[in-house]
């Protein structure tokens, strides 16, 4: 059977963090745990981060919109990350961690 596009970029995208962040913790919230509740979510030098990883055409549900909008107002990095931005979201989350190590 073949694999998901959804499982080849969630491991994708572990792999990346975990080998080129050295100061990063991250798992991955298994599907139904509890609903909105972000694919992957992590401590990267001292920063909370959560990401709803999305592939194709998939797009946030209302409650996972929610849930980021309130880990950012909480003082997290919480964002939907897709092939077409993980780049920049990586990029992000690196430099954010820098300037924020405790």
């Amino acid at each position: 059977m073949a694999t998901k596009p959804e499982t080849l970029f969630t491991q994708k995208v572990l792999r990346r963090l975990r080998n080129d962040l050295p100061q990063v913790w991250v798992t991955k919230i298994m599907a139904g745990s509890i609903i909105g509740i972000p694919d992957l979510v992590g401590v990267c030098g001292g920063l909370f981060f959560a990401w709803e990883l999305k592939v194709g055409q998939n797009k946030p549900t209302r409650i996972q919109v929610y849930v980021l909008e309130q880990i950012r107002k909480a003082g997290g990095i919480g964002e939907v990350v897709t092939p077409e931005n993980l780049e920049t979201e990586f990029k992000r989350l690196s430099m954010a961690a820098r300037s924020n190590q405790i």
